[in-house]
């Protein structure tokens, strides 16, 4: 069975699209958590806004794995 992407703020996926680290460690992820960063990108524009950084940031500094 493919595995299932959960809907995530294009807003995000803009953004990880400009760096291979951050999308290579989102789609790394096990389901349960892109549906957990999925949630916590939800909410005001402005704290959206601010967390996607914040989420970039830290999947850009996950240790690389070889896919």
């Amino acid at each position: 069975m493919a595995k299932q992407i959960p809907e995530i703020p294009s807003g995000f996926m803009s953004r990880i699209a400009h760096s291979t680290r951050a999308m290579d460690a989102f789609f790394s992820l096990d389901e349960d958590r892109q549906q957990a960063l999925a949630q916590y990108l939800t909410g005001e524009p402005e704290a959206v806004k601010s967390r996607i950084e914040e989420a970039v940031e830290a999947l850009e500094d996950q240790p690389y794995q070889n896919r």
